[in-house]
């Protein structure tokens, strides 16, 4: 059946000498993973240039339930980024985050409020200039609301975030996945910040280094196959 949906782009790899498989969070059908033929073709109308990790597409679509890989009609970009193609920063902050939800996002079921987070969240981030180092922070900070994991933070007289427990204790726990009292608070505060106000949020570089390697651990307690992140250490050498 011929349908309409919009979608990001997650991931792509070569298939045969002119084609692409894309694998794509769709607005109406969850992740799906797509053939599009002749992509790669200098006669295409599909660039595979404009099939990058993270880029939102209007797509037509033969859609038929039960086959592992569907086929694209037609896509298009639906909003081209003004500045995240353009901005090495910025670049390595999508490429990380692509990563990340390749890996983790895997149900093949509509999920609007978890497509419109990501959707909305990518195209502030592109007209962002303050606070834009810190968005892949407040990303996977705030994602895990959609996801069903984010753990409780609002007990103001307990100091320790248990990662194990998903909320927070009045000492230290009797393992290592937790965040200290200085990180815990951060991440509360992050959790509080909205995306507009990160312009405004302080913290020290080592302290945003250690909250992103703490918040990391978190996803890797719900998710095992986040271990050896590529993109990670890219990452890393943009921002040091």
């Amino acid at each position: 059946m011929l349908e309409k949906t919009r979608g990001i782009i997650f991931h792509s790899v070569k298939f045969g000498d002119n084609s692409l498989i894309l694998t794509i969070y769709t607005e109406r059908f969850g992740r799906q993973s797509f053939i599009i033929n002749a992509a790669r073709n200098s006669r295409s109308k599909n660039k595979a240039g404009l099939l990058q990790p993270l880029f939102i597409a209007d797509m037509e679509i033969y859609q038929k339930k039960n086959r592992e890989i569907q086929r694209i009609k037609e896509i298009r970009l639906a909003s081209p980024y003004i500045s995240i193609p353009y901005d090495m920063v910025k670049t390595a902050q999508t490429l990380f985050i692509a990563e990340i939800l390749n890996k983790i996002i895997i149900e093949e079921e509509q999920n609007t409020a978890l497509y419109h987070f990501l959707e909305s969240s990518l195209l502030f981030f592109d007209l962002m200039d303050k606070g834009k180092s810190l968005f892949h922070i407040w990303f996977l900070s705030h994602l895990t609301g959609y996801l069903g994991i984010r753990p409780d933070t609002n007990s103001r007289d307990r100091e320790w975030l248990d990662m194990q427990m998903g909320n927070m204790v009045a000492g230290e726990p009797p393992h290592p996945a937790y965040m200290n009292p200085g990180i815990s608070s951060l991440f509360r505060k992050m959790m509080e910040t909205g995306i507009r106000e990160l312009s405004g949020f302080r913290a020290e570089q080592d302290e945003k280094i250690l909250l992103l390697d703490k918040i990391l651990e978190y996803y890797t307690l719900h998710f095992s196959n986040l271990a050896g992140l590529k993109s990670a250490e890219i990452l890393r050498q943009v921002f040091h």
